[in-house]
């Protein structure tokens, strides 16, 4: 018969909790190769049966919503096939469904994949980032095809407050009102707007928030890939994008007033362009490479 015996079922359990205690962390370096080794073995694959592959392992992928998901967005993938004709349906089909979402709920419990899929970059463990590595190197293999947006300002709202530490921010000795930054990383995907009104209506919603007024080298818009109103004018920055704090200014909560944002932040998005041509074929002349001092950019230790 095809049952474990309780000996088999407990090594199981043993062996997945010796993966858990020693699940490693990666680092920027550690996941920008593997996405770009990913988008070269896994750009033919199925979408579906890479999702439902996902779902299996990770229950927050819910497959009742990713088949509304696919049939939702369907619509538009011959449209786009025509425009970007080096696309197969499924690497269509692995942008629309990240870029749009599966509920009208956000954040925690929020069941769309741009959601969950952001969620494990940030927690940067290796054992869950591999579970997804086929979705991650169908997208990456799509998103190589589209060309890059060369800089600007854009706005990103997060909801909720921001510790200063998770910026790259360390206490001056010498006086606890100063702070010193040193560069950090976003590690999952970052989804920014051109559009300070979009921003703002985002702001209105939530009880308090922290608005980010952003500096970015590039990015991608995937503006044609959504079913959002076209007037939010959103940017996409690619995991491990990293920055510098410029300055912060400090609002206080007031949740008698909305919008409530309780800081405003100035980022500097830094010249990494040798990770992004790792990740995004900048060979075709979309973004020429610039010369960065990264001495004025101590890296935060992990």
């Amino acid at each position: 018969h095809n049952q474990k015996s309780p000996l088999s079922r407990l090594g199981s359990c043993l062996r997945a909790v010796n993966r858990l205690q020693n699940d490693r962390i990666l680092s920027c370096d550690d996941m920008i190769h593997y996405f770009d080794s990913w988008a070269n073995l896994y750009k033919d694959l199925d979408i579906n049966t890479v999702l439902e592959e996902i779902a299996s392992q990770d229950n927050r992928l819910n497959l009742v919503k990713k088949n509304n998901a696919i049939a939702k967005v369907k619509s538009k993938v011959k449209e786009l096939r025509d425009k970007y004709i080096a696309l197969t349906d499924d690497q269509v089909l692995s942008i629309l469904v990240y870029a749009n979402k599966w509920d009208d709920q956000e954040g925690a419990g929020g069941s769309s994949l741009h959601f969950i899929l952001n969620q494990v970059l940030r927690e940067k463990k290796e054992s869950q980032i591999d579970i997804w590595k086929k979705y991650i190197g169908l997208l990456f293999s799509a998103l190589k095809t589209l060309p890059l947006e060369e800089g600007g300002s854009v706005f990103r709202l997060i909801t909720g407050n921001i510790d200063n530490t998770e910026l790259g921010g360390r206490e001056e000795k010498d006086d606890e009102k100063k702070w010193a930054f040193n560069q950090f990383a976003w590690f999952g995907f970052s989804s920014t707007s051109r559009d300070l009104n979009s921003v703002r209506s985002l702001a209105l919603e939530a009880e308090e928030s922290v608005l980010f007024l952003i500096d970015f080298k590039c990015g991608l818009d995937l503006g044609e890939f959504s079913f959002e109103d076209e007037t939010t004018k959103e940017i996409m920055l690619l995991p491990c994008s990293q920055f510098v704090v410029v300055s912060i200014l400090e609002l206080g909560s007031n949740p008698q007033v909305k919008p409530n944002i309780t800081k405003v932040i100035q980022l500097q998005q830094l010249d990494n362009f040798e990770q992004y041509a790792r990740l995004i074929n900048a060979a075709s002349g979309h973004v020429k490479a610039k010369e960065t001092n990264y001495q004025d950019y101590p890296t935060v230790a992990e």
